[in-house]
């Protein structure tokens, strides 16, 4: 009960009213935390020549460490802040700055309004989150959904950057960011959001959660902090210019597909900018020349950076033979993809030469592989040419030699672009897919000194959750005791995800273990 209280009171603080209708910290003319009005782990904290700091002396492996304090909302509220990061953000070392408490669900789970340094993110986002009290007493985000995406202003290696958030009621959110790559010396409008949901709350915790491993115990700081009534700057100033579109990229391709399946092709977005497939062209070489092209449907909608889609004569070909499949589009013109093989071509809208083509063979899915049916041809690398033979493979027969709409089970661009992988894995990443028990069992043996975490994606890429190290190993506890996988992570059922567990032995590089489960 103890413990319920004060996280209710790190996240809505509604019983303790701000005195004034602003509220601002610069850190000049105070010498440490006090509670009240802070709370939390205000240990963890010092101020340093005017500036609040992470300073945590004896860190373990993996920590997290939060504080928070009470502001005002209003029907215009503008977030402010200068932080400053002595790394590059990582899936393992981040932090979240949650600013607003918009709704609570019970007395165990709360919505909130929060920004994201790192955590798998390049760049700043603004998260829509909900926060679950355990009944251990703990407290992790179960839901993530990107408000903003920050990515187009990726993050440097140690990044100084200050953030304006603005939430009008009836409006909804702008996030403007100086200070990330790209941005220069100048304030940049990073993107708005329509989101609008209204807090039943006058004021909230706004709180800091720094998630770190030992080296990075004393590399937070934070400064100019505040809260404000009214906007930072008129909208009307930022004009919306014409967004640059990304090219999409051949990933995938179903020619001999199961008894009553359909023949299908994945386009995949590997820039930092929207596609829009209705723009792109494919095309089957005969008798070397492309005679004719078929435009990708315009029902297909933008397609973001990171994801995936897939066009294929019927898409219940598809999906009632791959329940994980996601954003399966039916394309009942789509040319035929001939088993013994076909040269394709993806084009631009209004060119006459392919942006790119991949020359497919039977041979190419491997040995055994052949003539069987429901074996997809996938991409290895984006980073090599998709002319380039070497960089396709079979699917594995670990994934169900296809994966339609999610991640390659060959792919060496696997999970983040954060983790790598050791030289003994680099082949197609197939020996990271494990069944889960087998990841667990994993994680419980490691030796005294390694780190780990985990990260869960539905299989549209979207993510729904970050795990440290420590709940990490718990819910391999949990799960390896035999309790239900999705009770020992936390995740509702109804769903199929991709589970990434990384792994850092001592003296080795990271890398991965997946696996795909629907609970």
């Amino acid at each position: 009960m103890i413990r319920r209280l004060t996280v209710w009171l790190f996240l809505l603080s509604v019983m303790c009213l701000p005195l004034s209708a602003q509220w601002a910290e610069n850190f000049d003319h105070i010498t440490a935390l006090t509670s009240p009005p802070w709370r939390g782990h205000i240990a963890d904290f010092a101020i340093i020549k005017k500036q609040l700091k992470l300073h945590v002396e004896y860190p373990e492996d993996v920590n997290e460490s939060r504080i928070a304090i009470t502001v005002p909302y209003f029907k215009t509220t503008t977030w402010k802040g200068d932080v400053k990061l002595d790394f590059r953000p990582t899936i393992n070392n981040y932090l979240y700055c949650y600013l607003y408490c918009y709704r609570e669900i019970s007395d165990s789970e709360f919505d909130y309004v929060a920004l994201r340094w790192g955590g798998g993110s390049k760049g700043v986002d603004l998260l829509d989150v909900r926060l679950r009290v355990l009944s251990s007493g703990e407290s992790s985000i179960v839901r993530s959904d990107i408000l903003i995406d920050g990515s187009t202003y990726p993050l440097g290696t140690k990044p100084s950057t200050s953030f304006t958030v603005t939430y009008a009621v009836g409006s909804g959110w702008q996030l403007r960011i100086n200070g990330a790559n790209d941005t220069g010396n100048e304030t940049i409008l990073i993107g708005s959001s329509s989101f609008d949901v209204e807090s039943p709350f006058s004021s909230g915790g706004l709180g800091i959660d720094c998630f770190y491993t030992k080296s990075r115990s004393k590399a937070f700081t934070f400064d100019n902090l505040s809260v404000t009534e009214g906007t930072a700057s008129p909208p009307e100033e930022e004009e919306e210019e014409p967004i640059p579109l990304g090219k999409p990229t051949l990933n995938e391709l179903m020619a001999n597909p199961l008894e009553g399946g359909s023949e299908y092709i994945e386009l995949y977005n590997p820039t930092d900018k929207p596609v829009v497939p209705s723009k792109f062209a494919i095309g089957i070489l005969s008798n070397g020349s492309y005679t004719t092209t078929t435009a990708l449907p315009s029902v297909a909608d933008t397609l973001y950076p990171g994801q995936y889609i897939v066009f294929a004569k019927k898409s219940e070909g598809v999906t009632e033979f791959y329940p994980q499949a996601q954003n399966v589009v039916t394309m009942s013109n789509l040319p035929q993809l001939a088993n013994k093989g076909f040269t394709i071509g993806l084009f631009e809208e209004g060119l006459d030469q392919p942006l790119e083509e991949v020359v497919y063979s039977p041979q190419m899915l491997g040995e055994g592989k052949v003539t069987r049916r429901g074996v997809s041809l996938e991409r290895i690398s984006f980073e090599t040419p998709a002319s380039d033979p070497a960089n396709w493979a079979g699917g594995l027969q670990s994934a169900g030699y296809a994966t339609p709409g999610y991640l390659n089970s060959q792919s060496s661009n696997a999970d983040t672009t954060q983790l790598g992988l050791p030289d003994d894995e680099t082949e197609g990443n197939g020996k990271s897919y494990l069944p889960p028990a087998s990841i667990a069992e994993e994680v419980l043996h490691l030796p005294k000194g390694s780190l780990c975490g985990s990260a869960i994606y539905l299989m549209s890429a979207k993510t729904v959750k970050y795990i440290d190290g420590t709940a990490t190993k718990r819910w391999c506890r949990k799960f390896s005791e035999g309790k239900d996988l999705g009770e020992s992570i936390g995740l509702p059922t109804g769903y199929s995800y991709l589970i990434v567990v990384w792994i850092q032995r001592p003296d080795s590089m990271v890398y991965a273990r997946k696996c795909i489960v629907t609970l």
